[in-house]
């Protein structure tokens, strides 16, 4: 007799907190790519973040 296929229930809510947080780290990371200024240079991403608020 085969054995039954284990399953695990991951609430809807959960699974899709998880995937937010899976999409938001994948931009992160690439915008970090894309900018590596702003990985030596922390203080700029808060002036960027000034210009950028108006």
């Amino acid at each position: 007799m085969k054995k039954p296929m284990e399953v695990s229930v991951v609430p809807a809510k959960e699974q899709t907190d998880h995937s937010v947080y899976e999409a938001l780290t994948a931009l992160i990371v690439e915008f970090y790519k894309r900018n590596p200024a702003f990985v030596e240079h922390p203080e700029r991403m808060a002036e960027h973040a000034e210009h950028t608020k108006n």
